[in-house]
């Protein structure tokens, strides 16, 4: 089989006009010929020698110049390069167009546009020599001072409070970066649910590093954990694998960034610190490692949600009271 074969070839770029196009030679016409013959010729050639028109009945000879110049028909810019002679050189006299080569592609329009805008020009030099515009000038060079608007009034008010309860967890901020998004449907607040509700895995093999993305296969599921989680209740759910990612964490200084929760009720926001940054990017995994960290990911996740045990409390409190002692002190 013939192999492809690939052509490389350099392309260049001419910025150069294109030159103008050359008017026609002009032929000399040779008047004799073309003229009437004289009356001596025989009589019989009678109607030969006078072209007579077909709805006047008058003489009429087209090549003769008599029966065009008193027309007076006016003549077509685009022919005005008809009537130059090729043999002559014209040469421009304005610097602006100096790499024309025919003074038909001059106008007249510039000349009359700076003639009208004299007078203007003048005044706008007597303008600037006044001391008030020029103070006008100066002062519009500088910022505006910020000035806080008067008579406003808050609509609603909301207390923020640190959320002790949540302080035993940490919390990352997670981001697909570019084209890693699992998906483009979204509800109808603009959150996946599946997303909310997924899990993360992380795998480190050398310098390698994957973060395993697991989501339920349907949305009811993910609004079972949801209130399983919230309402103390018991759930099994099954997560299955969508995407395996490479993952970047970047630790974040302390209270930089926080995450907020309304309670309407209440008129409270409680806030939450965010510690870390995680980008989730395509994974590119090298041939050679793929075979032994494929035996290492896990393609499913059984989730089972149950109450705390005591112990499991004694410590997640023992966490939150060093923000909340005196709800979460020792007993």
């Amino acid at each position: 089989m013939s192999k492809q074969t690939t052509y490389i070839a350099k392309v260049r770029y001419s910025n150069t006009l294109p030159p103008p196009s050359c008017p026609p030679k002009l032929l000399k016409r040779e008047d004799e010929k073309f003229d009437i013959l004289p009356l001596t010729t025989p009589l019989l050639n009678f109607h030969n020698l006078l072209p007579i028109n077909s709805d006047i009945g008058l003489t009429q000879n087209p090549l003769t110049s008599q029966s065009i110049e008193p027309l007076n028909v006016p003549l077509h810019p685009t022919d005005q390069i008809l009537l130059t002679d090729p043999h002559k050189k014209v040469l421009t006299k304005s610097e602006n167009v100096g790499f024309l080569r025919r003074t038909q592609y001059i106008t007249t329009s510039s000349a009359t546009a700076t003639t009208n805008n004299l007078p203007q020009t003048k005044l706008h030099k007597e303008e600037d020599l006044d001391s008030k515009s020029l103070l006008n000038q100066v002062e519009d060079t500088f910022d505006p001072v910020p000035v806080h608007p008067r008579k406003l009034k808050a609509k609603r008010v909301w207390n923020l409070l640190p959320d002790t309860k949540s302080m035993d967890r940490d919390f990352v901020d997670v981001k697909f970066q570019s084209s890693a998004s699992v998906s483009k449907k979204r509800g109808g607040n603009g959150i996946d649910k599946k997303l909310s509700n997924s899990l993360l895995k992380q795998l480190e093999y050398g310098n390698t590093r994957l973060i395993s993305l697991y989501t339920t296969n349907d949305e009811n599921d993910a609004q079972i954990i949801e209130k399983a989680v919230y309402d103390n209740g018991d759930a099994d759910v099954e997560f299955n694998k969508e995407r395996d990612y490479a993952g970047k964490f970047d630790q974040l200084d302390e209270l930089r960034q926080l995450a907020l929760t309304f309670d309407d009720k209440s008129g409270i926001v409680y806030y939450v610190p965010i510690k870390s940054k995680l980008e989730l990017r395509k994974s590119r995994i090298d041939p050679d490692l793929a075979p032994l960290l494929q035996k290492n990911i896990v393609d499913k996740v059984d989730v089972n949600v149950r109450e705390p045990t005591l112990e499991e409390i004694k410590e997640w409190d023992a966490i939150r009271s060093n923000y909340d002692p005196m709800e979460f002190g020792e007993n």
